[in-house]
């Protein structure tokens, strides 16, 4: 079986991008990476607005076009891509926190961030939670879900149940699935072979993921954070019960309801807390065009300005009078 010798829970990072601002691609790949460019693959492509990628596998650190003055280096792992990496970072004598700590030192953002949990023990059954969800027995900031099923209607064999949270677009999306009837899928093998064995994956971008990764350089443990992440969104509950009035004066006011914890849920998650990754929101509004005038364009100002001066001519009166479009008048 695939889990023996190991533990019933496992955290792990299983997607990731990372983008810097600095173009210097060699700096990236020695300081952050820890490779060497002459024993990676240099690859031309057009993907994700790039003009190439050095490769290690499953492993891409994207550079873009000489002229793209709006890029600098991104890094990139799939699944497959982080667990060859982390066999880089046992052999560079580092963990994924030192990783992700050299990426916030040099200011980098992410783009997108997926967290894993496999469940050896499966504390979840996925068909009771595509249940509950069905029921309305769940308590979430999300606003939809969505489940699949399928099979082989020849041996009349399952090939497991998914259930989703949010959707692909939103900056937090959870996907809870069979983890063993995928692999029996994919590897044409019995299911038996896999044991048991549940994934519950998180995916987060931009700033939601930037502050995971916060609470995962603080916290260093990949299972807790992502267990929390989730206490935070989502909680399953038993069916609601009704409460009776026991006092005559009360008979006649409307029975109350109340509902408790899933019991399964609360046992998966009774020894985290939640992990808030939302951000406050900012107040800004105009303060990042202001500050790309003031350090892009006040030089231009200040030349237009004096040579109206010089020439007689208001050519920069004439700029400021332009017709400002719906988006910065309502800023």
């Amino acid at each position: 079986m695939l889990q023996e010798n190991t533990d019933d829970l496992q955290g792990r990072i299983d997607y990731l991008r990372v983008s810097f601002k600095t173009k210097d691609i060699d700096k990236v790949l020695d300081s952050v990476l820890g490779l060497k460019k002459e024993y990676l693959i240099d690859t031309l492509s057009g993907r994700h607005g790039y003009e190439g990628y050095f490769e290690l596998d499953q492993i891409h650190c994207h550079y873009p076009k000489a002229e793209d003055f709006t890029k600098g280096a991104m890094i990139e792992m799939s699944g497959q891509g982080c667990r060859q990496f982390e066999a880089i970072l046992e052999a560079q004598n580092r963990t994924w926190f030192d990783f992700l700590e050299t990426c916030v030192l040099l200011q980098a953002n992410f783009p997108r961030l997926d967290l894993a949990i496999d469940d050896f023990k499966t504390y979840l059954s996925i068909p009771k939670l595509i249940r509950k969800a069905e029921k309305g027995e769940v308590i979430t900031w999300f606003r939809n879900y969505d489940s699949r099923s399928g099979g082989n209607l020849q041996d009349e064999t399952s090939t497991g149940k998914t259930i989703y949270f949010g959707s692909k677009k939103s900056k937090v999306y959870f996907c809870f699935y069979e983890k063993n009837h995928e692999q029996a899928k994919k590897l044409n093998k019995d299911v038996e072979e896999f044991g048991s064995w549940n994934r519950y994956e998180i995916r987060v971008t931009d700033d939601r993921a930037k502050e995971a990764v916060k609470k995962l350089i603080e916290k260093k443990d990949l299972s807790h954070i992502a267990k929390g992440i989730l206490k935070y969104q989502l909680t399953f509950i038993n069916p609601k019960q009704r409460v009776e009035s026991k006092k005559s004066n009360e008979q006649n006011k409307p029975n109350k309801y109340r509902s408790t914890v899933y019991k399964p849920w609360e046992y998966f998650l009774n020894d985290v807390g939640e992990v808030k990754i939302t951000t406050e929101p900012k107040a800004d509004f105009y303060e990042k065009t202001k500050a790309w005038l003031i350090n892009s364009a006040s030089a231009s100002v200040r030349m237009v300005s004096e040579a109206d001066e010089e020439l007689g001519t208001d050519d920069l009166s004439s700029i400021l009078q332009a017709e400002m479009k719906p988006k910065q008048e309502k800023m």
